[in-house]
């Protein structure tokens, strides 16, 4: 297969693939799309379409209406990177942290990579605004946002 056409293939199993994480597409698809030993780099033990599966669930029980918007899709060779927002209303626990849902609505920039091994995903790699978005849920104040001292914050010299 010429080269141009393996990146375009490749381009469009990656946006089918975001299906399964948004949970609109049948689960075995991730049998056909990940190599049966993918990797996601999050040092998770978990590999495999049942990583994904997992990541998946995970995610929609935090944000049930998780959406996403690619910004751009590059590929080269048997890599393919995109940006995308990830949106959201965090209405579950946040994984990895186990924040209850907040009912805040979160819209978090995300980077990615990802190496494919024929015609299935077998590793990625992620960038993702973690930052911004516990700034949207309110957990870390953003840039500007109260003073030391503040509410659990410490106390100025003198201060009472």
């Amino acid at each position: 297969m010429p080269e141009k056409s393996q990146q375009e293939r490749n381009k469009k199993i990656l946006v089918r693939s975001l299906d399964i994480l948004r949970g609109k597409a049948d689960p075995e698809m991730a049998k056909n799309l990940y190599t049966a030993d993918y990797d996601d780099h999050s040092g998770a033990p978990q590999r495999g379409p049942d990583r994904v599966l997992a990541v998946g669930e995970a995610a929609r029980k935090a944000f049930p209406d998780l959406d996403y918007d690619i910004e751009e899709i590059i590929a080269e060779g048997d890599i393919v990177a995109w940006r995308m927002v990830m949106k959201g209303t965090h209405e579950g626990p946040l994984p990895g942290s186990g924040l209850p849902g907040t009912g805040k609505r979160v819209s978090v920039r995300q980077q990615h990579m990802v190496r494919f091994e024929g015609e299935r995903i077998a590793e990625h790699w992620a960038i993702r605004d973690d930052l911004g978005m516990m700034q949207q849920l309110g957990v870390i104040p953003a840039p500007g946002g109260p003073p030391p001292g503040g509410p659990g914050g410490p106390k100025p010299p003198g201060a009472r």
